[in-house]
C-alpha cells in the first residue's frame, strides 16, 4: 500500500466547527456539545467574542493558537465563574449543580483538540469544585409508570413509555430504526431462539441495537409487553405513511410538514406531558424534579434489575446487568476479561421480564408464564433423572450377573484339576482298595486346596 501526494486532504481547509462535529460520532451528542458551545460562546462570553457563533468559534480557535496563555486564563476565569455559582444557594435560580460544571467545557475541549489547540486541561480540572454526590433524587416507581400510561395519547406514548421503562436505555438511545428490533422466541422445550419461530414459539424479550454504528453501540431489552406495544404502534406507523415500515425507516415518528424521525426533545416533551397530568412533576428538591423525566426510568430499570434474582452467581449476573445498560460492566476490565453473548444476556433478562413488566394483569401473566416455564424445566428435568437412573439400575443388574457368571465358571474350573488328581492317584495306587488313611488325607487336602483357592484371600501369604 502507498499514499501519493495527491491522496493527502488537507484538514486546514475546513472550518473550526466542520472539524469540531468531525470528532463526534453520535448525532445526539454532537447537537448537545454544539448547543453548549453556542451558549459558551454567545451568551457567557458575549462581551469576549465577536460575531456569528461560526466566527465566534474561529476567534476561540485563533486566539488558542496565538495567544495559548490568555486562552488559559479565560477558560481559568470560567471555571471561576461556573464555581461561584455553585456555592449559592441550592434554592437561587442561578445555583449551578457542581456535577454540571464539566459540561460546559467538553464542547470546548473538543472545539480546540480537533484544531490542534494545546491547553493545559489538568490545571483547568484542577479548578472544578467538589462533586455533590448527594443527590435526593430517584427512579420512576412502577405505579407512577402505570399512571403515566393512562394519559397516553396514542400507541406511540404507550410504546415510548414501555421501551424506556424496560430497556433503561438513554434518551439519546431513542434514535432508533426498525432494523434495531429483533424478537426472542420461547419454544416448546424452554430454550430461546433469535428471530421468527413456528407457531409453538411465544415472544420471551426482544434485543434492540442501541447507538447503531457507533463505538458506543450495545444491546438492550425489552418486555414481552414492550414489543406488543411497538407491534401496536407499528400498524399505526403503516396507517400514517400508507406502507409498512422498511427495515431503514425510524420507528419513532413525528409530523414536521411530512413525516421524519422524531428528535429527542420532542420524545421527552411527550414524557414530560404525561407526567405533568399525572401529577407526578409537582415536587422539587431545589431547582430539579425529585424525579429525572427521562433518567427516571434508567434507574427504575437499573434498580428493579439488580434486585431481582438471578440463577447466576452475583458478581456475574450485576455484570450482566451492566452490559445491557451499555456500560463496560463493573470495573473496566471485564469488557476484556467478561465475555458474553446475546443470548446470555437474553437469558438473564427474562429472569426479570415480571418485575420489568408496568400492568398488573401483563406481569401476572408474564409470572405464571415464567413458573410454568419453570415447572417445565423441573419436570423434564426430573424425567431425565429418572431416564438415567433407570439405564444406571439396569447397567448395574447386567454387571452383577456377569460376576455371578464369571464366579461360576472360575469355580468350576478350579474343581476339575482336584477331580482329576484323586481319580490319578487311585489308579496309580494299582487299585481302588488303596488305603483308607493315604487316600482320605490327600482327598482332604485337596478339597482344602480347592476351598482356599475360591476364597477372596486366595493367593496371599500368610
Amino acid at each position: 500500500m502507498k499514499l501519493t501526494r495527491d491522496e493527502i486532504v488537507r484538514v486546514e481547509d475546513d472550518s473550526p466547527l466542520e472539524l469540531f462535529k468531525q470528532g463526534i460520532k453520535s448525532k445526539e451528542t454532537a447537537d448537545k456539545y454544539t448547543q453548549v458551545l453556542k451558549q459558551v460562546t454567545c451568551k457567557i462570553l458575549e462581551d469576549v467574542l465577536e460575531g456569528t457563533f461560526e466566527e465566534r468559534a474561529q476567534q476561540m480557535v485563533d486566539i488558542g493558537r496565538d495567544e495559548p496563555r490568555w486562552m488559559r486564563d479565560l477558560l481559568l476565569s470560567l471555571s471561576r465563574k461556573l464555581r461561584e455559582r455553585t456555592e449559592l444557594p441550592t434554592e437561587h435560580t442561578n445555583y449551578l449543580n457542581p456535577d454540571s460544571v464539566g459540561n460546559y467545557f467538553k464542547p470546548i475541549k473538543k472545539l480546540l483538540d480537533m484544531n490542534d489547540v494545546t491547553i493545559p486541561w489538568k490545571r483547568i480540572y484542577a479548578t472544578y469544585p467538589e462533586r455533590d454526590n448527594m443527590s435526593e433524587s430517584r427512579g420512576w416507581t412502577r405505579d407512577e409508570i402505570s399512571l403515566m400510561l393512562k394519559y397516553a395519547r396514542g400507541p406511540l406514548d404507550r410504546a415510548l413509555v414501555l421501551v424506556l421503562a424496560s430497556s433503561g436505555m438513554r434518551a439519546g438511545g431513542l434514535t432508533l430504526i426498525w432494523e434495531d428490533l429483533t424478537p426472542i422466541y420461547r419454544i416448546n422445550d424452554g430454550s430461546l431462539v433469535l428471530g421468527p419461530a413456528n407457531n409453538d414459539g411465544s415472544v420471551a424479550c426482544a434485543v434492540l441495537r442501541v447507538y447503531r454504528g457507533s463505538p458506543e453501540s450495545y444491546l438492550a431489552f425489552i418486555t414481552p409487553e414492550a414489543f406488543d406495544a411497538l407491534q401496536v404502534y407499528g400498524r399505526t406507523w403503516a396507517e400514517l405513511r400508507r406502507q409498512p415500515p422498511n427495515p431503514k425507516d425510524p420507528i419513532f415518528l413525528v409530523q414536521r410538514g411530512s413525516y421524519g424521525s422524531a428528535s429527542t426533545k420532542i420524545l421527552r416533551d411527550r414524557v414530560v406531558r404525561m407526567a405533568t397530568k399525572a401529577g407526578l412533576r409537582r415536587t422539587k428538591t431545589s431547582k430539579r424534579f425529585e424525579v429525572p423525566i427521562m433518567n427516571g426510568f434508567r434507574r427504575f430499570w437499573n434498580k428493579t434489575c439488580k434486585e431481582a434474582a438471578s440463577g447466576d452467581s452475583t458478581l456475574a449476573s450485576l455484570i450482566k446487568k451492566e452490559y445491557m445498560m451499555g456500560h463496560r460492566g463493573l470495573v473496566s476490565l471485564d469488557q476484556n476479561y467478561f465475555k458474553t453473548n446475546l443470548m446470555e444476556l437474553a437469558i438473564e433478562y427474562t429472569k426479570v421480564v415480571p418485575d420489568l413488566t408496568i400492568e398488573e394483569t401483563e406481569r401476572l401473566r408474564q409470572s405464571n408464564h415464567m413458573m410454568a416455564s419453570n415447572v417445565q424445566k423441573l419436570e423434564s428435568e426430573m424425567d431425565r433423572t429418572l431416564e438415567r437412573l433407570s439405564r444406571d439400575v439396569a447397567d448395574m443388574r447386567r454387571e452383577r450377573d456377569s460376576m455371578r457368571q464369571e464366579i461360576s465358571t472360575l469355580r468350576k474350573q478350579q474343581e476339575m484339576p482336584a477331580t482329576e488328581l484323586l481319580d490319578l492317584l487311585k489308579r496309580y495306587s494299582g487299585s481302588d482298595d488303596a488305603s483308607g488313611d493315604v487316600l482320605g488325607s490327600l482327598t482332604g487336602l485337596i478339597r482344602q486346596l480347592v476351598v482356599a483357592q475360591s476364597s477372596p484371600n486366595a493367593g496371599c501369604k500368610t
